[in-house]
């Protein structure tokens, strides 16, 4: 299944990206990336193990923002896959990338 297969109407290419790669659990937001090991990988708000599991699903800086978009500060991985998984789940991240994108100075390289 291609990518454009994969996702519902409505998502432009940048999106579909950072959907995939939250599906994979390698982001270009994260610091810690297969082979980036010139960086220590923490989390630059908490200092814990900077993961797309951690930013998505349980950094304190972004509590409030993940409670407005998902309903609750803390989402589990399961959950993250499975609004990874379906068009209101992949809008409702986006949202909280855009959100936090706006909240913080990211280091974004979706292209």
């Amino acid at each position: 299944v291609g990518i454009k297969e994969s996702f519902p109407e409505g998502f432009d290419r940048e999106d579909e990206i950072l959907i995939c790669q939250i599906r994979m659990k390698k982001a270009c937001f994260t610091t810690k990336k297969t082979n980036c090991i010139y960086q220590n990988g923490e989390c630059s708000c908490c200092g814990f193990d900077d993961t797309v599991v951690h930013f998505m699903c349980y950094c304190d800086a972004f509590c409030n923002v993940r409670k407005r978009i998902f309903g609750s500060e803390l989402i589990t991985e399961e959950e993250l896959d499975k609004f990874s998984s379906c068009k209101d789940g992949m809008e409702k991240i986006i949202s909280f990338l855009d959100e936090v994108k706006n909240v913080e100075e990211l280091r974004w390289m979706a292209n």
